[in-house]
Formats: C-alpha cells, sequence, structure tokens
C-alpha cells in the first residue's frame, strides 16, 4: 500500500512537471517577436521592424511573399529589428525604405533647368535692331530719337519724306563729304550700301523704286546735290546728287558698275543750274556698293 502511495505521488510530480514546462515554452512563443515572415525567397533583403501592438494586416510583395505584422502600419525606427530576404516594392518602383517612392516621384516632378528656360522667353534685340530707333514727328519736323536730330518734311501722293538727307552716324561705314562735319550738317552724311541700309529710324525706311519715280513727277520736290565718295575721293558737291534706292536693277538703268555682282540700285539727280546739267536730269543707275551715297528716308 505504501509502495502505491509512492507510485501515485511520483506521478502527480511527473505531470506537474510536464506542465510547467509546456506553458513555459507556450509564454516563450507569445514574447516572441510579433512579426513573422512567411515563404521568403528573394535573395535581397529589406529591413522590417516589430511592433508591440495588437491586430495584423499583410502586405504582399513583387514575389508573392506575405508579411503579417501586429501594427497597421511598419514604424520607421525601432530599437527591435529583424533583415528580411527581399525588397520593398511600391507604385512601380524598386525600393529598400518604404515611402522611398514618394522622394523619387517628386524628384522627378521638379522642373528641369532647361523646361524653365523655354518657358520664359526673353526677347534679346540683334545690333541692327538696336540702331532702329524711333522716327517721330513733332511740330510739322521729324525727330530722329537716336540723336535728336531734326528733319524737315514733305508729302507727296501720301507718302511723307524727309526733305533732306538723314545725318544720322551709323557704327561704321558712313562720313560727312570731305571729312567735315559742316557739310554733314548741310547735305548729310555719305553711306556704303550695308551702312545705308541701317540709316533710316524705325517707323521709316529706304525709299523705294517706286517712291522715287513718284517724286520724279513732281517738279516742286527737294533734292539735294550732295555728291559722293569713291575710291576715298569725293566729287560732283552741288553738281550732282546720289541715293541709295530700295528695289530691283533694270536693264534699262545706267551701268556704272561693269557688270559687277557687287552693284545696287541708286537714284541720281543732276543740278540743272551747273556744269553738270543734264537731260535726263534724274534717272536709275547701278553701281558699286562700297561707294558712299546719300540716304532719303520715307515714313511707312
Amino acid at each position: 500500500m505504501k509502495v502505491f502511495s509512492l507510485l501515485l505521488l511520483s506521478f502527480s510530480l511527473f505531470l506537474s512537471a510536464c506542465l510547467f514546462d509546456s506553458e513555459t515554452e507556450e509564454d516563450d512563443v507569445k514574447s516572441s517577436s510579433s512579426t513573422e515572415v512567411v515563404s521568403s525567397s528573394s535573395s535581397s533583403s529589406i529591413k522590417v521592424t516589430s511592433s508591440s501592438s495588437t491586430g495584423t494586416t499583410s502586405k504582399s510583395s513583387s514575389s508573392g511573399e506575405v508579411i503579417k505584422s501586429s501594427s497597421s502600419s511598419v514604424p520607421k525606427e525601432s530599437s527591435s529589428s529583424q533583415w528580411v530576404e527581399y525588397p520593398y516594392y511600391s507604385s512601380g518602383i524598386f525600393c529598400f525604405t518604404e515611402g522611398c517612392e514618394d522622394n523619387l516621384s517628386s524628384s522627378s516632378e521638379a522642373p528641369s533647368s532647361s523646361s524653365v528656360n523655354s518657358s520664359s522667353s526673353v526677347i534679346i534685340p540683334s545690333s541692327s535692331s538696336i540702331l532702329q530707333g524711333d522716327g517721330v514727328i513733332e511740330d510739322g519736323v521729324m525727330v530722329d530719337k537716336r540723336d535728336n536730330q531734326t528733319y524737315e518734311i514733305i508729302t507727296l501722293n501720301d507718302k511723307i519724306w524727309m526733305a533732306q538727307n538723314i545725318g544720322f552716324e551709323t557704327p561704321s561705314g558712313s562720313f560727312c563729304y570731305e571729312d567735315k562735319e559742316t557739310n554733314c550738317d548741310v547735305y548729310g552724311r555719305l553711306y556704303v550700301h550695308e551702312a545705308a541700309l541701317l540709316a533710316c529710324p524705325g517707323g521709316w525706311h529706304l525709299a523705294t523704286r517706286s517712291e522715287f519715280e513718284a517724286a520724279m513727277q513732281e517738279p516742286t520736290f527737294i533734292w539735294n546735290y550732295n555728291g559722293r565718295m569713291s575710291n576715298n575721293s569725293y566729287n560732283f558737291l552741288d553738281g550732282m546728287g546720289f541715293n541709295w534706292a530700295s528695289g530691283t536693277m533694270d536693264s534699262a538703268d545706267k551701268d556704272n558698275c561693269d557688270g559687277s555682282t557687287n552693284c545696287s540700285l541708286i537714284f541720281v539727280q543732276k543740278n540743272p543750274d551747273s556744269e553738270f546739267a543734264a537731260d535726263p536730269a534724274l534717272f536709275f543707275q547701278k553701281d558699286y556698293k562700297t561707294k558712299g551715297f546719300s540716304v532719303r528716308c520715307v515714313k511707312n
């Protein structure tokens, strides 16, 4: 009987020990990290942090793996962390930290320097347009706002002409007859062809062939017999006048260019009260672009 009692006591102690070990193992399981990884197969790794909050959520990776977490969101920092063997994937972007796709998308939306430059338009004037200041009619005269010189004007066939040759000094290619400033004051300046294209102020233009043809028919039109420059020599002052004209050259025009291609159209006036009087007194001529002739401007 005593032996039976001892055996029964030993069996009870054995059962108690087994129950104690089982509870200890269960507690160990409960106290482990609340984050569990299932079916991890990727060779890459990301950092997944643990959470002590209750509840579970699931996220799918690009490889179909599932993360079970006791938190509704994964905290950015945690003292308890473990490495998981697959990358974070979101919004079509591979990242190794959650939320990095936001930074990538915001940086890609930032405008480049080229797009900023293309949206802003800055107009930089050319050297020729800088010369084209306005010619303004004030108190019956034209005022060239580039240098404030004034010129008499005349109206012919609804066209407003300068009644004097212009005297605006271009950066190069213009000069006074015999290099005397007093001659510029009376006769205006002489210009090579390239400079003549810059001589008229804004709102005015080099007189055209057709405009000169109309002026030829007007006996009261004011001509200036201002001479010319040819091969650095000056001649015909007060006897003949020469003006650059805008327009095409014609086979009937007098040819003073010997067939050279470096020619342009001029309009010639011969003073009937001088030794150079001739008939016709007014005509068109082909002449060298390197010679110096006057410029008469017409309002646009």
